[in-house]
């Protein structure tokens, strides 16, 4: 059975409602808005949802070491060390 004209069908963008996709497996990305969206979540989550989620968790998501949770710390620190430098 071929997965990936399913996707095609089923699946839409959030953001510019298309149905273009580059299948990565777990991810897909909009060959329109060139967004990369969980499978999992595209269809299961409306819209307005699904894109909200993304630009809140979507920053941190992009850094896949910082889902550990000292790195994410480090980074941040870094962050808020260069904002310091710059006053």
């Amino acid at each position: 059975m071929n997965h990936h004209n399913l996707m095609a069908d089923k699946s839409h963008c959030p953001k510019c409602k298309k149905t273009e996709f580059i299948d990565y497996g777990e991810t897909v990305e909009c060959t329109t808005c060139l967004i990369e969206f969980d499978k999992k979540l595209l269809g299961k989550i409306p819209d307005e949802e699904l894109l909200s989620r993304m630009e809140i968790g979507g920053v941190l998501d992009e850094f896949k070491e910082l889902k550990d949770p000292k790195k994410s710390k480090e980074f941040l620190d870094s962050i808020s060390d260069d904002l310091d430098e710059k006053k």
